[in-house]
């Protein structure tokens, strides 16, 4: 099933791109090397982990307190996140995801794997500490970024990092935003949480491949004669650290543009897997990574350097 990850993957690392949706398995007992690649797949660097803590605690702490019009203080917003990170940091440095039979489904608050305590063993106090500031930092600037707190609490409702299917050109698609936000009178705004401090690179493809989906999957809402167009939904990327945000929408020439985005990499995909299954595909005649530091963050190391 393409995902916008997948087509990211296959341009990024051929090799990383067979290891993650072709050869690992969390349930394969016959070829332990997919069960391992399975285990290497969990393995975050740390700002990837922050990331992930703030897209977890958004989640559960702040989309349940605007769902039931709660107010949520500063100060328990941060005491709820610092449970979070420290149960995960927990988990992560007794490196818990090499436990036998471990899946992140079992504990999905809870998990966490370290690339650095699986190389080294541990992770620095002083990491811990620069993350879990930065987490903070992340979680107050909602809000303090003009206009996203009003845009959030003017909501029906909120939905974060759910699965939306639909198809083109006959094949499976998915996409899981980081929120969308649904109106009583107008139509949905999908916003996408960055995390980083040098936003290079926007999330417009990303985004407007979301709003495709959305309104492709019959579930974007729209008024008592119709649903709302893809056109007419719009996206929002959200630089939390840097409180920067940029806004995108789709019109005619941007639908085809990103539906020749799809396209293009369904072809690439189709070109380098040559319909073959995982065991028929040989590793050594992929292509390595396509940035210079393209593996020093990456957890299939073990695996592809043999």
């Amino acid at each position: 099933m393409w995902t916008v990850s997948e087509a990211k993957a296959i341009n990024r690392c051929q090799r990383q791109w067979f290891y993650q949706y072709r050869f690992r398995s969390a349930l394969a007992t016959k070829v332990p090397a997919r069960r391992e690649a399975y285990v290497l797949s969990t393995f975050q660097t740390v700002d990837q982990w922050r990331g992930s803590v703030v897209d977890m605690a958004i989640k559960e702490i702040v989309v349940p307190a605007l769902n039931n019009r709660q107010e949520l203080w500063p100060k328990d917003l941060l005491r709820q996140a610092d449970r979070l990170f420290d149960s995960q940091l927990a988990y992560a440095r007794a490196n818990r995801a090499r436990d036998a039979g471990m899946a992140k489904s079992h504990s999905p608050t809870e998990f966490a794997a370290l690339l650095v305590v699986e190389e080294n063993g541990d992770i620095s106090d002083e990491d811990v500490q620069r993350a879990r500031t930065d987490v903070h930092a992340a979680l107050l600037n909602l809000a303090k970024i003009p206009g996203l707190r009003d845009t959030l609490r003017s909501a029906r409702r909120v939905v974060a990092q759910n699965t939306y299917h639909f198809k083109y050109r006959e094949q499976s698609m998915k996409v899981v935003p980081d929120l969308v936000v649904f109106y009583h009178d107008r139509p949905p705004l999908i916003i996408d949480w960055k995390v980083h401090f040098f936003g290079l690179r926007d999330a417009r493809t990303q985004l407007l491949i979301y709003a495709m989906g959305l309104a492709r999957s019959g579930k974007a809402g729209g008024t008592m004669t119709r649903s709302w167009l893809e056109t007419e939904i719009a996206t929002m990327e959200v630089q939390l650290l840097t409180g920067v945000t940029r806004t995108f929408t789709l019109d005619d020439a941007a639908v085809v543009e990103m539906e020749e985005f799809i396209g293009s990499s369904m072809r690439t995909i189709a070109r380098v897997g040559e319909g073959k299954e995982w065991d028929q595909i040989d590793v050594t005649d992929l292509s390595g990574p396509f940035a210079d530091d393209g593996c020093a963050n990456c957890g299939f190391k073990p695996l592809c350097w043999k």
